[in-house]
C-alpha cells in the first residue's frame, strides 16, 4: 500500500519483520529478504519471507503484511518451498 492507502511511509529493508495475514490465520516472519537495496512504499518486488512456524499455504493465495495493527502491504504468493 501506498501512504495515501493507509501503508508504511519509511522504506522496508532486509529484515523487516511484519506479520503476515493469510485468510484467518496471522504468522510473524522469521526472515524476511527484499532483492533490492531497499524497497519504498507503493513499490513492487519479488521478496523471500521465511514464517515462524509452518503452516499450509498455497501458490495463488493471497496475503497482507500487518504491523502494529494495520494493513501495511499484500501480496500473492508464487512458490512455495518447505523445509520438509
Amino acid at each position: 500500500y501506498t501512504k495515501e492507502e493507509g501503508g508504511r511511509i519509511t522504506p522496508i529493508f532486509d529484515n523487516y519483520q511484519p506479520q503476515i495475514l493469510l485468510e484467518n490465520l496471522e504468522i510473524n516472519t522469521k526472515k524476511f529478504q527484499i532483492s533490492k537495496e531497499k524497497l519504498t512504499p507503493g513499490e513492487e518486488d519479488h521478496i523471500t519471507i521465511v514464517l515462524s512456524k509452518e503452516t499450509e499455504i498455497q501458490v495463488g493465495e493471497k496475503f497482507i503484511f500487518r504491523e502494529g495493527g494495520k494493513k501495511t502491504g499484500i501480496g500473492t504468493i508464487t512458490k512455495v518451498i518447505s523445509s520438509k
